[in-house]
Order: C-alpha cells, then structure tokens, then sequence
C-alpha cells in the first residue's frame, strides 16, 4: 500500500502523528520514541521518555528531561546527565556556558554569576582573612576551640596551641608527651612531670637538673632546691629540709640522743629487742638484761646458768631451780638453805620445811610429809599393824609362809603350824597333826 494507507485493496486511511507507521494490514499505529497513544499524539508523562514511553529520566526533582532522548533539561548552573553537578569554578548560566569575572578570593554563583567571597574571607574585594574566632562563607560561623586555640578560618578546623590536642583543643596532652598535637615525648625523671605546652621539666622538691636527675646539692632542699638547711652538719633531707643527724643522734641540730626503743640515722629505725631490752642507738644491737641472751634477747639462761649474758652457773643442788636473773635457788619439797643443800629437820616437810610432820614419835617424809613407819606399822600416823599376809616397812613386803603358818608382821618370820617345819613351813614333820585343810592353807593372801 502506498504511504499513508492500509487494508487488502489499500482502503484504509492511517491516522498516526508525529511521523509514527501504520501496520499496513490493520492500521495500527507504531510510534516514534517519547510518543504514545492510539495515534502516537501524546508525549510520554513527565518522568518518561523514548521507545513505549518506558525509560525513567535521570534528572534531578523538579528537572525535566526531553521525552524523545531522555537528555535533561538543566536549570542554570547546573550539568551532567542528571543535572547532578555544578557548574566548574569560573563558569554559569544554562549548560554552563557564561563566564564568570570575579576576583581571586571571590567565587560566583553558578546560577546567575554573581560574585561572593570564598569561604575564610570577607570584605567588599574580599581581601581580608576572617577575624580570629570566626570561619566559614562571609566569616559567619563561629570556632567552638578550648583554651585559647584558633580555627582555620576556611574549614573552621581547630589549631590547638602546644600542649593540647582533640577536635577542640579541650584535652591536656597526656602524661609524658607535649608540643604540638602532642607529638614529642617529654624525657623528665625520677617522676617528674613536664609543662605540656613547652616540655620543660617540672622537678618535684629535692631535685634539680634540666631532666630533675640530681638532687639538691649540700645545704639546699625544697621546691628549685631553694631553701637554706638548718642544721648543724648542713645536711638536710633535700625534700623536706629536715636534719639527716647521723647514727644514734636526733633533734634539729642533731644534739639530742636516740629515745628508748629506737636506734639509726635520725632514730627513725626502731629496735627490735624482746623483754623492753635497749639497743645500741647507733647500731641497733640489743642489751640484753640478765637472764636473757640471743641476737634479740628473746631466749632464756639454759638450766644451770644465770646473769648478765648467762655467764654465770648456779651453785643449787639436786633439783632445785635457778632463777635465771638472779641466781637464787627455788629449792624443791623438802630442802631448804641457800643452795638447797640441806635437808627439812626431822618433824618437818613441805615447800620452805614449814609443815610440821604428823607422826607422833615417827619420821616423816621431807618432800610430802608422808610418815616413815616402822616394820610392822602403817597408816597416816603409823598406829595400824600390818594386816595379813604383810609385814616389814610399811607392810610393802609380803609374807611367804605356807600351810597355815603366820608371820612376824615386823620380821617376816614364820610361825608354822603343827606338823609343818621349815623357814616358810613347807616342810612337813611327819606329825600326826597335820590335816588336809592344812595341807591347802597358807599364809599368802
């Protein structure tokens, strides 16, 4: 069919727009790119472009882009596909085409050109730097920098002043390092601390020295070894200014002697010793008091031995007790004297031979008292007999008669029975005395 028509004898009149085809068999429209509708007379909405209307535009809000080519349509100063950039410095307008005649610390807005100062400066020729404390496009923001620090007036960014560091100068540089953004390390001894701004040493008192690695000299003490010592030697603590007074000596003017109980320089060492014995106030050796030896007095005189050092023996007897100190003797039950070398007088006993025996007419025991009685007796006063079967001292000793024969409750001796002999009657004599109970009966009990 010829352009323009359509249909099996080519009948049919297309009606597409904007230079869309018609299907030759039905008519039917095809459009060009950015056209819709049954006749391609409409545009693609606003958004859209190109072939079926289907692609999205690329632009930024509010920017339109062409609905055939998609391509945007750009407000003044701004470029790009999707209008997404500004226009380069020196250059406004649409598509970025005007120049810009502005000064070197000016920019100009991309959208009409207009000049303005640059971030950092101000002024009608924006020659003059944003005053201290200020920063930002027409000097109009203000540093929030701590102790005294400046900002850049183009970013505002803090320039801490040495000895201090953090986005707002607000930290003191940590123990040890000092400068600029504390970066240096400070070298300052035997615990002192460096002025964070400078790293100069600050020596606590007694020292001295650019690292405070010497003490204060001879005569000196305090804060800068400053002060004048006061005591006699000239030597004085170079901290404190108090006197060094040398062994066994205290006081201001060290004239003054250790106090019980403590020994050394200053008699600041306190002494060791037991029993509240003294030491020596210059080298802290123990004074024994007597009866006590060891390096600090803390052993008893061994038994024997009594006094100063323990080097004198006691002269007590048997088994009596040395006091260690003295040397008397703590005589046993039973002795007395001196020496405990004498025996209780008979009709006494006991601790100091104070008691008096109970005993009647018998001896008694020194020791306890306890009556000595004769073979044959017993008893508290020795008036009981011995009882069957006992005899001799106390009646300790038993009787060694048979048959029936008895014993001499003092000697022991046996009296036999009839028809029994012999020194234990074991012996029989051939009597016609004798009988069976006899002969089973004996004096043992």
């Amino acid at each position: 069919c010829p352009s323009g028509t359509y249909g099996f004898a080519c009948e049919g009149v297309c009606l597409c727009q904007n230079d869309a085809t018609c299907d030759p068999k039905d008519g039917r429209c095809k459009c060009k790119p950015g056209y819709k509708g049954q006749y391609c007379s409409k545009v693609c909405d606003e958004g859209y472009y190109g072939h079926h209307c289907s692609h999205m535009c690329l632009c930024g809000k509010d920017e339109p882009c062409h609905h055939v080519t998609g391509k945007c349509s750009c407000p003044p100063g701004k470029i790009g596909k999707g209008c997404e950039q500004n226009c380069p410095e020196g250059k406004f307008g649409l598509d970025c085409k005007e120049n810009c005649s502005c000064l070197p610390n000016q920019l100009c807005d991309p959208t009409n050109g207009q000049c303005f100062c640059k971030s950092g400066f101000q002024g009608p020729n924006c020659d003059k730097v944003c005053p201290e404390g200020t920063f930002g496009i027409g000097c109009s923001d203000h540093c929030n920098c701590e102790h005294g620090s400046s900002c850049d007036p183009l970013t505002g960014e803090c320039i801490c002043k040495p000895g201090f560091t953090g986005p707002t100068c607000e930290q003191e540089c940590p123990t040890g390092y000092h400068g600029d953004q504390c970066l240096k390390t400070c070298h300052c001894q035997n615990g002192a601390t460096c002025d964070p701004s400078t790293g100069q040493c600050v020596c606590p008192p007694g020292l001295t020295g650019k690292y405070c690695e010497e003490a204060c000299p001879v005569g000196k003490f305090g804060k800068d070894c400053k002060e004048e010592c006061n005591c006699e030697n000239h030597k004085c603590d170079p901290k404190t200014g108090k006197c060094l007074c040398p062994s066994g000596t205290t006081g201001l003017e060290c004239a003054e002697g250790c106090p019980h109980g403590f020994f050394g320089p200053n008699c600041q060492l306190e002494c060791q010793c037991k029993q509240n014995a003294s030491c020596d106030p210059v080298t802290g050796c123990c004074h024994c008091p007597n009866g006590f030896v060891g390096t600090l007095c803390e052993y008893e005189c061994p038994a024997g031995w009594y006094g100063k050092s323990c080097l004198q023996q006691c002269e007590c007897m048997g088994t009596a007790i040395c006091n260690p100190i003295t040397g008397v003797c703590t005589c046993p039950a039973g002795q007395h004297g001196t020496k405990c070398e004498k025996t209780c007088v008979q009709g006494f006993y006991g601790h100091g031979c104070q008691e008096e025996c109970n005993c009647g007419s018998h001896s008694c025991d020194p020791a306890t008292g306890e009556c000595h009685c004769p073979p044959g007796f017993t008893g508290p006063q020795c008036k009981e007999m011995c009882r069957d079967g006992k005899y001799g001292p106390g009646c300790q000793q038993r009787c060694q008669c048979q048959h029936g024969g008895t014993c001499n409750p003092t000697t022991g001796k046996c009296t036999c029975r009839p028809g029994w002999i012999g020194s234990t009657c074991d012996i029989s004599n051939g009597s016609i005395f004798g009988t069976d109970e006899d002969e089973t009966a004996n004096g043992i009990s």
